[in-house]
Parts: structure tokens; C-alpha cells; sequence
């Protein structure tokens, strides 16, 4: 690899402002050009004359003085910290994901091509990483996998106690910081690529996509309340790093990036999903809970505003003309004997209501919302347009029965539901991908290639299995495959519908599923091309036998004995994939008559056939292991 000088390096960058409530929105680039950053070098410690500490009369000083030069107390490391070099730090940096890569590298600092590593965070959608001086420590967090969220990450330091890591104010881990070296400054800090190198050796799958702004860099230890007082965002006006302050340092982005002025303080999260669709009031519920959303209900007047915005957004297929304009459905009812509004669900009364527009014919089986900001009795069983709340734990979708990576990891093929003002309804992909609706079909794309993987021709959701057109590198031409899109977690089965019941249910003789999809398909047997049934499975096949006889009838007058004579033959097929199967091997029938098997059978008879005159047999399969989920949801 060619090392460029830094005066190369920054040739054609262009020069930050200075603004301090910039945000750097991080595109992913081309294959060959994966150097999308925003980078501050040398990150030199300012003269100790130049010091501002205006902001100190809010932050607390650290409540541990280790200084430069200091030992590290009892159990400790042996060096001493030498002079410039630091004993506590604090870097700070707020980031909003756009898509996850392998790894997606929020900061890095680098002091050197050998010490390339010495400060790094980075995110996957399901934990963060943080590394120091090459040790590299992990921790899960259950909901870092929503896009477009706005998070706020500290790392701290103390040598001879512990570094911390807090994400939105909250302490995540501890761990020790003991004998590895004190943080040297004059490094590269690079925000969206992790460094091999000094300002270089940049990765794709170590790139950050999405919005990155206020990094700061303390060369004290901010205390647990200094952590809140950020993430609170009530540390307007100069609340700053000492050592690297975002208002002031000379940040250098380049690649593919744009800046907007949006504060991740105001940013308020939008809750409401709008469909711009009309169904019953039964069946707009049981689509929500099919998608993980709770129906809506306006809390307050923000809420009713909201969802009058995006009904007037959005919904041109929300017209009712007895309702003499657009409507849509709330989880709420009029009690005409109480004259309050209650909730659907619960049946408690309600808090907020607009006003009530009465009616001619007045139902109290539904509530809607119309587009003049009033509230009407309607019918359940009448056509609205409806909403969902997203709840705390946003859903995830996982698309099954194609593979779209290589190396796949736990969300590789998993969606969340987007709607914003921009945009009506899609599901993002947590790696790169999306499906989006576009003139009457569903299309699943990659936002890197801007290739067209996928096509669902419908107008209805996506949800659920169906039969899509593919169109994959791998195999030229398209092909048509069934696919499931679905919250339903890998134990679990996908119904028709989007809905999901335990694996175990899939194919037991009873239906779970509401449109019987469950007990569709349930065939055992999936045997290879070219398979032979006139073969055995080996040359050393062992074949176990087991004789059962019962004695059905003694007739003493007539001399006559009536016996059940029943041959069990067991044996492995190991060219044979099954699939379905059942606890118990009686119900695990692959065929009762002759010539319908697709497998090896070994001949058996029982002679003199005129003793046993009804001879019937049967092919059945035991289970002995679990088995696996492949595919859309079968069970091999």
C-alpha cells in the first residue's frame, strides 16, 4: 500500500466551518472507494496558558486526580505517565445509524502506523465495541439496532482503575485499565473509519454509515453526572471537549457525505405508522399485531396533530364520503350512556379526546379521526384507514428462504418498518438493504449496487409468504421463489398471514395457523437427484429387526388361533433430507402402499402367505434430533 504525505492526503478535503451543530451525514461509496470520513489531525493538546475552563464551573472535576507523572495507586501499573501523555480521557461522540456494516467504526484514534488502534468505537446492530491500545472489549445492547436513532456514546479512562462506557447517559461496562500505556495526543481522530494505518488502511466492511457530530475529547475523567448532564442536552453553550472541542477544531470530511444543522437534542422520534389502507376495524387490528404495532391512539394534542398530518399525507386512499373526508381509524369508542370516550383495548376513559362530531346514525362499536381534527362514532365493521405505535422495542422483520450475504449474520436479512415525512412506508434493512413500494409492487433492493434483488407484484403488504421474482447474479434469468417476511423469531413458524406459531405446531395434525398454512406442504421426504430406490444407502447397511406377535383370538371349539404378526425394520438413509417431522414416529408416515415410496425399501414377506392372508406395510420415519430451520420456515 502507498502511504501519502499528509499535505497529499488532505488535497481537495474540504475545510469543516467550525459550526458547532454540524452533522456529518457518512454515505457508503463505491467498491473501490470506501474512504468516506471526517478526519482532525493533529489532535494536539492544547497549551497549558490557553486552557479554557469556563465550562468547569458546570462540570464537576473528575473525582479521581491521577495526573502525568503520577503513579497509578496500590494496584496500579508500574510506569509513570510521562510528560504530555495522559492518565484520564473522556471521548464523547453522538451518532445515528443509517445501515450496519460488519463492524461499523463510529471514531478512531491513531497516534502512529503501530499504534493505529489505541482508541476505537465501533457498532453492530447488536452490540458496541470499544478498543484501547489493541484489547478490544464488547457489550450487547438489546436495541441498538433501531435506525436513525440518535445515541450518545462516552468513553472514559482512569489508569490504574477502569475505563467505563456509557451510551445515553447510562454506564454499560467497566473494565480495567491497569498496565497498558497512557493515551498519547498529536494523533489522527478519523470519525467513520477505523485506521490500519495513520489516516489510512480503511476498510468497507469497518465503515460507518449514518450521521455522526459533537466529538469531544476531555483530558480529565467526566463523572457518572457530568454523563447525564450531555446526554440531557442540558449542557447548551460551551459544554465542550478541552483537549478536542467540536465548535472549534478544523474537521476535515471527505468521500461521500453532506451536512445538515440538525441537533440530535431536537430530534423527537415519530411513533406513528399510517397505512393507506381501509379494512374493518377487526382486521386493521389484526394486521397491526401481525406487524408488532399497537393500534393508535392520540395521547395528547401533539399526537392528534401528527396523525392529521400524515392522514392528509398519505392517505388519498382514506376518502369515506359518509364521513365527508378522510378518516381513520382509533383505538377508542363513545359510551353514549357515560358520554366519555374510552379505550378500545382497556376500556378505561380516556384522558385526551378532541370533539365529538355527531352523526345522523351513531355507533358505539368505533371511533375514527377525520381530517377537520374531530373525532366520530363509526361503525367496526365499516372501511378506515388505520395507524400503529410503535412500541419501545421496535420490531424486526426477517426475510427467510433467500440468501443475500455471504458471510450472514444475525440481522444480515433483517427489516425494520420507516415511514417519514419523505417517505410513505418501507422496510429497512439493518445491512444496506430495503424494500420499497413502487407502482403496485414491492421491490427489494441494495442501496450499495442499486441493483434490484427481489420483486413482490402486490398492493398489499409484504408481510407474510409470497411468491416473489428474483433477480440474482448467481443464476441468470429470473426465478420465482416463495419468501417470508415476518417478527416471527427462528423456533417459530410463518403463517400465510405474517403470523407466527411455535415450530413444533408446523405440521402436527392440527391447525394453528388461522389460514391453515401450517398443515399445507408437510411432506417428509426431500430425496436428492439421481437417487436410486433400487440401491441401499451402503454396501454395509445394518438393518435392525424387531418380531412382535399378539394374540387377537383362541377359539377352543373351532381349534382356531387368530394371530397379528408385526415385523419393525429399521435403518439409516444418509443421502435422504427430512423434514416436519413429528415427536412421534407413528405419525411420521411416508407411504402405506407399495410403489408410492420414494425411498429404499429392503423386500419383505411372510410366507406361506395363505397364515397371514392381510399383509400391509407401511414406511415411517423416527426422529432423533431436532433438526434445523432452513429455507422460509420448514424444519429439516
Amino acid at each position: 500500500m502507498v502511504i501519502l504525505g499528509a499535505y497529499l492526503v488532505l488535497a481537495g478535503w474540504v475545510i469543516g466551518t467550525g459550526d458547532g451543530g454540524v452533522v456529518y451525514k457518512l454515505q457508503e461509496t463505491g467498491p473501490d472507494d470506501d474512504y468516506t470520513c471526517v478526519v482532525l489531525y493533529p489532535a494536539t493538546l492544547p497549551a497549558e496558558s490557553k486552557h479554557n475552563n469556563t465550562n468547569e464551573t458546570v462540570m464537576q472535576e473528575s473525582t479521581t486526580q491521577v495526573r502525568s507523572g503520577s503513579r497509578c495507586g496500590k494496584s496500579g501499573c508500574d510506569e509513570v505517565c510521562g510528560e504530555g501523555t495522559l492518565a484520564e480521557y473522556t471521548f464523547c461522540v453522538a451518532f445515528a445509524v443509517s445501515s450496519f456494516t460488519i463492524r461499523g467504526t463510529v471514531f478512531s484514534y491513531a497516534v502512529n502506523d503501530t499504534q493505529s488502534n489505541m482508541v476505537v468505537l465501533a457498532v453492530t446492530s447488536t452490540e458496541l465495541s470499544v478498543t484501547y491500545n489493541y484489547k478490544a472489549t464488547t457489550v450487547e445492547v438489546e436495541d441498538l439496532y433501531v435506525l436513525g436513532r440518535w445515541r450518545r456514546a462516552c468513553l472514559v479512562g482512569v489508569r490504574g482503575q477502569n475505563h467505563t462506557i456509557y451510551l445515553d447517559g447510562i454506564s454499560l461496562h467497566s473494565w480495567p485499565w491497569r498496565r497498558e500505556p497512557c493515551l498519547l495526543p498529536d494523533g489522527a481522530l478519523v470519525m467513520g473509519q477505523d485506521q490500519d494505518l495513520l489516516m489510512g488502511g480503511y476498510s468497507a466492511g469497518q465503515s460507518f454509515r449514518g450521521s455522526v457530530t459533537e466529538m469531544n475529547i476531555w483530558r480529565r475523567a467526566l463523572t457518572s453526572q457530568n454523563i447525564q448532564h450531555l446526554e440531557s442536552c442540558e449542557a447548551a453553550g460551551g459544554q465542550e471537549g478541552d483537549w478536542v472541542s467540536w465548535s472549534h477544531a478544523p474537521w476535515r470530511p471527505m468521500g461521500r457525505y453532506h451536512t445538515t444543522t440538525n441537533d440530535p437534542c431536537q430530534a423527537v422520534p415519530d411513533p406513528i405508522i399510517f397505512f393507506n389502507i381501509r379494512s374493518t376495524y377487526k382486521k386493521a387490528t389484526e394486521t397491526l399485531e401481525i406487524l408488532g404495532l399497537d393500534p393508535y391512539l392520540p395521547r395528547d394534542q401533539t399526537d392528534a396533530d401528527q396523525l392529521q398530518d400524515k392522514m392528509l399525507l398519505y392517505g388519498d386512499n382514506c376518502l369515506n364520503d359518509a364521513m365527508q373526508g378522510h378518516s381513520v381509524w382509533i383505538r377508542a369508542y363513545f359510551n353514549f350512556t357515560s358520554k366519555y370516550w374510552q379505550d378500545t383495548k382497556t376500556g378505561e376513559r380516556l384522558g385526551f379526546n378532541l370533539e365529538r362530531r355527531k352523526r345522523t346514525y351513531e355507533s358505539s362499536r368505533g371511533g375514527v379521526q377525520v381530517g377537520n381534527n374531530l373525532w366520530i362514532t363509526d361503525d367496526a365493521e365499516n372501511d378506515n384507514c388505520f395507524a400503529g405505535f410503535l412500541p419501545k422495542k421496535t420490531p424486526i422483520f426477517y426475510l427467510r428462504g433467500i440468501k443475500l450475504n455471504r458471510l450472514p449474520s444475525k440481522h444480515s436479512n433483517a427489516f425494520i418498518l420507516y415511514q417519514t415525512i419523505s417517505e410513505y412506508l418501507s422496510f429497512r434493512g439493518l445491512q444496506r438493504l430495503t424494500i420499497e413500494y413502487n407502482s403496485d409492487q414491492w421491490v427489494l433492493g441494495d442501496e450499495k449496487t442499486n441493483k434490484t434483488l427481489a420483486v413482490l407484484v402486490s398492493k398489499d403488504l409484504p408481510v407474510g409468504r409470497h411468491s416473489w421474482y428474483l433477480y440474482l447474479d448467481e443464476r441468470p434469468g429470473v426465478r420465482e421463489e416463495n419468501l417470508t417476511l415476518s417478527t416471527c423469531s427462528p423456533d417459530h413458524f410463518t403463517c400465510d398471514d405474517g403470523s407466527c406459531v411455535k415450530m413444533s405446531h408446523r405440521c402436527d395434525l392440527v391447525s394453528d395457523c388461522e389460514d391453515w398454512s401450517d398443515e399445507r406442504n408437510c411432506d417428509i421426504v426431500l430425496v436428492p437427484t439421481g437417487y436410486l430406490q433400487s440401491l441401499p444407502p451402503s454396501p454395509s447397511l445394518t438393518i435392525d429387526v424387531n418380531v412382535f406377535l399378539d394374540v387377537i383370538e383362541v377359539n377352543l371349539v373351532g381349534m382356531t388361533l387368530v394371530l397379528d404378526l408385526s415385523l419393525e425394520l429399521s435403518w439409516y438413509d444418509p443421502h435422504v433430507t427430512y423434514r416436519n417431522l413429528r415427536p412421534i414416529h407413528r405419525t411420521n408416515i411416508v407411504s402405506t402402499k407399495e410403489g408410492e415410496c420414494p425411498l429404499w425399501q429392503p423386500s419383505l414377506a411372510v410366507a406361506p402367505t395363505y397364515s397371514f392372508a392381510n399383509q400391509k406395510s407401511s414406511v415411517m420415519v423416527v426422529r432423533q434430533a431436532d433438526g434445523v430451520i432452513k429455507g422460509d420456515g420448514e424444519c429439516h
